[in-house]
């Protein structure tokens, strides 16, 4: 029986459909966390008391994720065109979640979440009119609701579709490049295992192509 055995491709040609790659795989990761967090804000709404640590978990994650696709690093942002002639509300959606990814989440910015420091006054009927205690009330976004769910849901399947169309175009192009390369070499070349990560190379950026 043939055995089939694959080569690296650490080729720059490659460096697009890699990345593209990645992008879906965030994007697909967003709609699970939607329906997680979907889950758990119905569980809420049938009566059950809140698990506010989980809804607020739940809402960071997917708000990061999402994100993560349209910010700068090793691997590129979306391309631009995707986000080229989507519908106003879609494009309008994209603003609100990557803004409050980027003002709340990410950097405590807006008025989305407020720690104010309050003094309680000792009632005056009791003849003293004096600051009795000190203490801080916290006011922030615990969750997203379940309109604003459907809608992130809704915009990534439709950014899944046009990366999924990107990458097969891609894959296309990347193969016709492999195919004018030296077979000789591919066929010498061995098989260069996936990086092993540790505490001491969590800072160090991989190489890009």
């Amino acid at each position: 029986m043939a055995v089939y055995r694959y080569v690296n491709l650490d080729i720059r040609e490659a460096q697009l459909l890699s990345d593209l790659t990645g992008i879906e795989h965030d994007l697909k990761a967003t709609v699970t966390l939607c329906d997680q967090l979907e889950a758990a804000l119905k569980d809420t709404f049938e009566g059950h008391q809140p698990d506010i640590i989980t809804l607020e978990t739940l809402t960071t994650a997917v708000l990061v994720r999402y994100a993560r696709s349209f910010t700068s690093g090793v691997r590129a942002r979306l391309p631009k065109q995707i986000l080229q002639g989507l519908p106003p509300k879609l494009l309008d959606d994209h603003r609100w979640f990557k803004a409050l990814r980027d003002k709340y989440v990410a950097h405590s910015v807006n008025a989305f979440e407020e720690n104010m420091v309050v003094a309680y006054l000792a009632p005056e009927e009791l003849g003293t009119r004096e600051v009795q205690s000190i203490s801080v009330q916290q006011h922030r976004l615990a969750s997203l609701g379940l309109d604003d769910v459907d809608c992130l849901r809704v915009l990534c399947q439709e950014l899944c579709t046009r990366v999924s169309e990107l990458i097969e175009q891609e894959r296309a192009r990347v193969l016709e490049v492999a195919r004018k390369l030296p077979v000789d070499q591919l066929y010498a070349q061995e098989g260069r295992a996936p990086t092993v990560v540790t505490r001491k190379t969590v800072e160090q950026s991989r190489k890009r192509l």
